[in-house]
């Protein structure tokens, strides 16, 4: 029998159906219809792949929602160029971050002479997690940094959270992976040590790959540091979310755009399918 194809966010997908030229559905010698022709099977699994791809764009607010061919799905939030419902798919909800996640007031951006109108505020500390959970992730962050002063220390990073959040790692605006708590006021130990310092006015496209139990940190596309031969900085793996954690005196800077692409978790996928049927 047929192999029921798979969808998006759990491997690899159906394959492509032959078109009506193709040898496969040409009648054969004997005057046989086309093997595959009307099938029912397949029309059922077109289907069930169309439904299951409504459904888990009913899941999100995201800005822009993909669905590749390896049935990976790639969400992207353009803050600075979206509605405000972008936000609902993140947690702590804004209103309780006590203005260290906020909009943007109109045109701001302090010191630097920088403004930007309706995007993402960070400052002082905290850590923001997307509602999905992902069993392998690819991540992208585009940030600039408003604060005159970075000390050694402060960070801003892009961080996979598992373990109901009690065990993040994160990647260090692309330079460095580091240990975290729940609460980014306290950091363990970093690849390299030193903390990387980003400087006012400063744009930067960071972000991690997550795959094959490897966390790799990534500055503009490029790798720069994996955690390879470091099984502490992963430690009981499982499916986890995606998300932001900084922490700062100064810090201030504003969140313009995160990308992520990769394998759902299949356990959270169906529960989640559940609810909303």
């Amino acid at each position: 029998p047929q192999e029921r194809p798979q969808v998006p966010g759990a491997g690899a997908p159906p394959e492509a159906e032959a078109g009506p030229g193709d040898s496969k559905h040409e009648a054969s010698r004997e005057g046989h219809a086309p093997e595959s022709q009307g099938r029912p099977e397949t029309e059922a699994a077109a289907r069930e792949l169309a439904e299951r791809i409504e459904g888990i764009r009913s899941l999100f607010n995201a800005s822009k929602m993909e669905f590749d061919p390896d049935g990976s799905v790639a969400l992207t939030y353009e803050f600075e160029e979206s509605d405000k419902f972008v936000a609902r798919d993140w947690g702590p909800e804004i209103e309780r971050f006590k203005k260290r996640v906020r909009w943007s007031r109109g045109w701001e951006g302090g010191g630097s002479r920088v403004y930007r109108d309706d995007t993402i505020v960070i400052s002082e500390y905290g850590t923001w997690l997307h509602k999905a959970k992902w069993k392998e992730v690819e991540v992208e962050v585009e940030f600039h940094m408003i604060t005159e002063i970075m000390k050694p220390g402060d960070i801003v990073a892009a961080v996979y959270s598992w373990n109901k959040n009690k065990r993040l790692v994160g990647s260090n605006i692309g330079e460095q992976i580091l240990k975290l708590n729940a609460s980014p006021k306290r950091a363990g130990s970093g690849i390299p040590r030193a903390f990387p310092l980003l400087h006012a006015d400063e744009e930067r496209t960071f972000g991690y790959r997550l795959k094959d139990g490897v966390f790799t940190a990534t500055h503009s596309g490029r790798n720069t540091v994996d955690t390879t031969g470091q099984k502490s900085f992963l430690k009981k793996l499982t499916p986890g979310h995606v998300g932001f954690s900084w922490r700062g005196e100064y810090m201030k800077g504003f969140l313009l755009k995160v990308s992520m692409k990769g394998e759902l978790d299949e356990e959270w996928l169906s529960d989640q399918l559940k609810s909303k049927s």
